[in-house]
């Protein structure tokens, strides 16, 4: 599992995860600020049609795959 620090993410933009992987949206990038701060620290993903339709036959797929859809909130 890849993990995330607010440094780490400076001038960056988040990566999507659709079917179990990381990758770059080839969609724009939308500015994330903090909200203490008020400034600008990373960038989100504004995801294509495409990624989105991708993201979600992946979700439906890992329903009906028992060894995710039977999974227990504990594991």
């Amino acid at each position: 599992m890849k993990s995330f620090t607010v440094d780490s993410l400076q001038d960056t933009c988040l990566p999507i995860y659709i079917n179990g992987t990381y990758r770059a949206s080839v969609g724009a990038e939308i500015p994330s600020f903090d909200p203490t701060t008020g400034q600008p620290w990373c960038s989100v993903p504004d995801c294509t049609e495409t990624e989105v339709d991708e993201a979600v036959q992946a979700a439906k797929g890992a329903m009906r795959d028992p060894a995710w859809r039977d999974m227990s909130q504990s594991q």
